[in-house]
């Protein structure tokens, strides 16, 4: 059935539809000089008719086969989004620890409860918080963490490029999200991605273990941006990599900007 749905929707192409009536058209004109509908006197005449037609002919076959193959480097070209999830039950889903390693990295003396973000190649820690902000610009609170008894939630309000909040999650739920500017993505139930219209990934999030978690992604905040990516945490020009910070106080944010 999603078969014939998509095969359906490819015949209504402008192009697949011209070539359609071009067939249809030279179908109707020859069967209608066959049998006598329609009289040439001149041989030259008659010849050049069944020329012409053929020609139309093949031409309509033509524009229908370019028709499909623009349809299909369409699909082809548009980038995928993996794992996009839609029901609202898996979006309200909590992260839940999975039982990686941290990632490699030169801090020292932190105890083995501490509850660890990285970030961009860096590292932060506290003590164990039911609640802690990962990431503030601006004083604004932009990633909030939750826990509860099994894994946690993430609340994040997301900003354009022109300052302006055009999304807001609370718990893993987009409470605003207009024109579906963002999607949420879930490949597992340890990982939660945001995707902006274009399908890219604007942020990750990964539980790596019961006291890891890693953030990337292009945060925009009131004044200023951020981007953070694999090895290093980029500000206003300014790169970071490597910084050692154990964060002190349960309101405190983990990353402030």
């Amino acid at each position: 059935m999603n078969l014939l749905s998509e095969w359906i929707q490819y015949l209504g192409d402008p192009l697949v539809l011209i070539g359609f009536f071009l067939l249809l058209f030279t179908g109707i004109l020859r069967m209608t000089l066959r049998r006598g509908g329609v009289s040439i006197t001149k041989k030259s005449t008659a010849k050049l008719v069944d020329k012409g037609l053929t020609l139309a002919f093949f031409l309509g076959i033509l524009i229908i086969v370019l028709g499909f193959g623009l349809r299909l480097f369409e699909i082809l070209k548009k980038p995928e989004v993996p794992n996009l999830v839609v029901a609202e039950e898996q979006l309200q889903d909590l992260l839940m620890p999975a039982n990686e390693p941290d990632p490699q990295h030169r801090c020292k003396d932190i105890p083995p409860d501490a509850f660890k973000i990285f970030m961009g190649g860096n590292l932060s820690w506290s003590n164990p918080n039911n609640e802690v902000t990962a990431l503030s610009i601006d004083g604004q609170d932009i990633i909030v963490l939750s826990e509860e008894p099994e894994g946690f939630f993430l609340s994040a309000i997301l900003y354009r490029e022109d300052r302006r909040v055009v999304a807001r999650i609370v718990r893993n739920k987009f409470e605003i999200n207009p024109n579906n500017f963002f999607r949420i993505g879930r490949p597992d139930r340890h990982e939660l991605n945001i995707f902006d219209k274009d399908n890219r990934r604007i942020l990750h999030v990964r539980f790596l273990n019961e006291t890891a978690f890693i953030i990337e992604g292009s945060f925009y905040g009131p004044k200023r941006n951020i981007k953070i990516t694999q090895d290093e945490l980029i500000c206003e020009g300014m790169h970071f990599s490597g910084i050692c910070t154990y964060v002190e106080g349960a309101k405190s944010s983990f990353y402030r900007f």
